[in-house]
């Protein structure tokens, strides 16, 4: 029996002899070789990007994300590039030395200055804070696309995703250009989410939303920085309503919400009543400017003899009093709740502007319009002549630009989430149309 018992031990310890050996086995190399070999794999993922990755960077997780573009070279030279309110809206490009380093695994470090990246951070000023952000990024993930970073200091979320050898580093910028006019060019209005309860998306421009629930006191509101994608928008961190977080936010095919992609039944939509554009035209402040690009032959046909006749009009031998531009604005007075027809004429050092006025009846999505026979002195001037000028003062295809305006019209806009251009269709002749657009500028981040 005795012998059993030690035969039994014998064999329980060569197993657990045997088990030990083998989990050993899990890990064969040392952690520094494995941090090297994380280093030497996140190096060669860095450099693999042909055309370089567009940096989502977050200084703090209280201030605005900011797109960079940076490429990393072999040689261990990393060239930034960024335009944005930081840069004066110009394009500013730099270079700096980049390394991975060991510290408690793999870190990203920009060890010299860089005009572009260091402005976040600067490391040269006295308390090396600059606007508070990093230099130095921990490695989080990596995959063939996509690098999650994490800010060594504030410890902010940073992707690093590459960018398509197909679009280049100024067509990627004016994408995200595009989409920020988008959603938040010409004082756009706020934006609303539905659920159980109401809330209101103020503030949009500055890339820090102010969330307020409606019906709520102001302690009830929280600021949520994003940043603008291509598709969309992607907020610094998950943001949560009615118990669903939500933090990546695509633009829906026909411009009217910006939806979820966490929720699909989570969407932002434009706070106004889109389904009574006639008040939204009234109320606005905004002043609009005809878009020949975008209106009918038979309108342009008339736009195209008032551009001529000013340029004729105005024709002058000297290069500072040629016409540069010819431009028909429209815009609603609060005063005289009348709309303005003006033609403004642009030379080098000079503007001249004349305006007409019409009445209006607005019913929902519809408008009807009519020449009040009014305008200031140069509008009637260049309406109908009127006062007797001599030589005359008249400038043809004005008369027939104020005639088309003045009829009814069925109004809609392509982009609802932020309607930056109004088309108005007539409702006794369908191929009677025009457009008028808004094209006051946004900062961009």
């Amino acid at each position: 029996m005795r012998i059993h018992n030690y035969i039994f031990l014998l064999f329980s310890l060569i197993a657990a002899f045997s088990c030990q050996k083998q989990e050993a086995d899990i890990f064969p190399d040392s952690p520094m070789v494995r941090l090297n070999e994380a280093l030497k794999t996140n190096t060669a993922l860095l450099q693999s990007a042909e055309n370089g990755w567009a940096m989502e960077y977050f200084a703090t997780s209280d201030s605005p994300g900011y797109t960079l573009f940076v490429k990393f070279k072999s040689n261990g030279e990393a060239v930034f590039s960024a335009k944005n309110d930081l840069t004066k809206n110009r394009v500013l490009m730099d270079s700096s030395v980049y390394k991975t380093i060991g510290d408690n695994g793999p870190v990203l470090t920009f060890n010299t200055y860089n005009k572009v990246l260091h402005t976040f951070s600067n490391p040269v000023n006295p308390d090396g804070y600059g606007l508070e952000g990093d230099y130095e990024f921990i490695i989080m993930q990596s995959s063939a696309d996509t690098i999650v970073l994490q800010g060594k200091k504030r410890a902010t979320t940073i992707l690093l995703t590459k960018i398509p050898t197909t679009i280049s580093w100024s067509n990627y910028r004016t994408a995200l250009e595009d989409m920020n006019t988008l959603l938040f060019a010409n004082d756009a209005p706020d934006l609303s989410l539905q659920l159980t309860d109401k809330y209101i998306f103020s503030e949009g421009a500055s890339h820090v939303f102010q969330i307020l629930k409606e019906n709520s006191g102001l302690s009830s509101s929280f600021s949520a920085p994003f940043i603008v994608t291509r598709s969309g928008i992607r907020f610094h961190s998950p943001v949560e309503f009615d118990g669903k977080k939500s933090q990546i936010f695509d633009l829906s095919a026909d411009k009217s919400a910006l939806v979820s992609r966490e929720n699909a039944e989570i969407k932002l939509t434009t706070s106004i009543d889109v389904g009574n554009l006639s008040n939204f035209l009234i109320t606005s402040p905004k002043v609009w400017k005809y878009d020949a690009d975008k209106s009918s032959p038979k309108v342009n046909q008339a736009y195209n003899l008032l551009v001529k006749s000013c340029n004729e009009r105005f024709a002058s031998t000297s290069p500072t009093l040629k016409v540069k531009e010819v431009a028909l604005n429209f815009s609603y007075k609060p005063t005289t709740q009348l709309f303005a027809l003006q033609l403004s004429v642009i030379r080098m050092f000079t503007q001249l502007n004349g305006e007409v006025y019409l009445s209006s009846t607005p019913d929902l999505n519809t408008i009807s319009m009519l020449y009040n026979e009014s305008g200031d002195e140069n509008g009637m001037r260049f309406y109908d002549n009127s006062g007797g000028s001599f030589p005359s003062q008249l400038i043809g295809g004005y008369k027939e630009m104020v005639d088309i305006f003045s009829q009814s019209f069925t109004l809609s806009t392509e982009q609802s989430i932020n309607p930056r251009s109004l088309k108005f269709v007539s409702k006794t002749d369908e191929t009677l149309w025009f457009t008028v657009t808004c094209n006051s500028l946004v900062q961009f981040f």
